[in-house]
């Protein structure tokens, strides 16, 4: 009997001395599975739906969406997102969640696949500044209400 307590007093030990010597690099950023690749400026042509899209991510969870359906102009939206290590999902400023989840894929260090959930479109991004035309000349959108307001993410 004492053997045995004395047994699974040792494995609980080196349990314990395990977990004390986690590698810290293996966690990720700190309290999160954020995808710091993501981080960054991205721009997306849909010539299938008349459609281009600037969006901006950064290291704390925000975007800013510059979006333009047809010949019109730019839209601005902004909020938050979040990445599981799988799926990337957000939420606009005015508290709407995006229409989709997005599963991310990177062919090199500067284009990148989301692909829908749901229907599993798939748009390619490629790693570029926002212009500072875009910007300028973008039309701010936070109501719910905006009978145009289509949104792309």
């Amino acid at each position: 009997m004492r053997r045995l307590i004395y047994a699974m007093v040792a494995l609980a030990i080196v349990g314990l001395a395990a977990g004390c010597n986690k590698n810290k690099e293996d966690e990720g950023p700190k309290g999160d599975n954020r995808d710091m690749r993501l981080v960054g400026s991205w721009h997306c042509t849909a010539e299938e739906f008349s459609t281009e899209v600037y969006v901006a991510f950064t290291e704390d969870g925000a975007f800013d969406l510059y979006q333009r359906l047809g010949e019109g102009r730019y839209r601005f939206y902004d909020g938050t997102w979040q990445y599981d290590g799988t799926t990337l999902t957000g939420t606009y400023s005015d508290a709407t969640a995006w229409g989709d989840s997005y599963t991310v894929a990177y062919l090199d260090d500067n284009t990148m696949t989301l692909t829908t959930t749901l229907t599993e479109e798939t748009m390619t991004y490629t790693r570029e500044e926002i212009p500072a035309e875009v910007i300028q000349e973008s039309i701010t959108l936070r109501s719910e209400t905006d009978s145009c307001d289509v949104r792309f993410l």
